[in-house]
């Protein structure tokens, strides 16, 4: 079972969130559940602007981390 966890909080290691999603998956960890995290503000996402071009052509318009990130979601059998 593969975990996806998300933390966005710019505090790093400090992060208070980071710990409590720390302590939800050690849980399952320890249950046989790979894990990675991801820290979203180490990424580069932009804004979406409404273009609707990702409806046409199922691509994201901008060079960003966005598409990468969106792949670890659709293949982590749960996010935290």
């Amino acid at each position: 079972m593969q975990i996806l966890r998300i933390n966005s909080s710019p505090s790093g290691k400090k992060s208070q969130t980071l710990r409590l999603v720390n302590a939800v998956l050690g849980g399952a960890q320890s249950q046989g559940a790979d894990a990675e995290v991801v820290d979203l503000f180490k990424l580069t996402i932009e804004y979406c602007i409404g273009c609707r071009k990702c409806f046409e052509t199922g691509a994201w318009i901008f060079q960003d981390d966005y598409p990468e990130l969106l792949q670890k979601m659709r293949e982590a059998d749960g996010m935290v």
